[in-house]
């Protein structure tokens, strides 16, 4: 619960935007747009204002956008990105379609996040990026310790 409000794991009945949604289906099924268009662009412009941000950029899957995010930081061949054992296949997969090559460590066994420790011992002079994968609704703990600041000032 959060607020006093329950929020459910997955809800797939239509709620209160049953209409909106239908509607905006439509309007794609209508349009013929199913890759990009109009409802695309909208998404992104109304998302990049909800989040304060001056762009958004709508992709396929978290793959995707996990691959743009490390191109965008200009990672790639002979770099490394550290990610959790427990994670899907997905999240090393966007690593390599970056070009650059996956480090799995080990989690911590309460949470199945990110073991901090595991990660500060994977790191190299090779390693620019870790994608730390929050999981089963619990954050990556500890991303404030030593090997978030060791990777931040090699």
């Amino acid at each position: 619960m959060i607020g006093g409000t329950r929020i459910p794991f997955v809800e797939l009945r239509p709620g209160r935007d049953h209409a909106e949604i239908a509607a905006a289906i439509e309007r794609v099924v209508t349009r013929g747009w199913f890759v990009l268009g109009p409802e695309v662009e909208a998404f992104e412009t109304e998302f990049a204002a909800a989040s304060g941000a001056a762009h958004a950029v709508g992709v396929a899957n978290g793959t995707d956008a996990i691959a743009l995010v490390l191109r965008a930081l200009d990672i790639g061949p002979d770099d490394e990105v550290v990610v959790p054992a427990m994670t899907a296949a997905f999240t090393a997969l966007a690593v390599i379609g970056a070009g650059a090559t996956p480090v799995i460590v080990d989690v911590e066994p309460d949470a199945l996040t990110l073991d901090a420790d595991a990660c500060e011992a994977a790191l190299t002079d090779r390693t620019r990026a870790i994608v730390p994968v929050h999981l089963y609704g619990q954050p990556a703990a500890h991303m404030d310790r030593r090997s978030h600041r060791q990777l931040q000032s090699a």
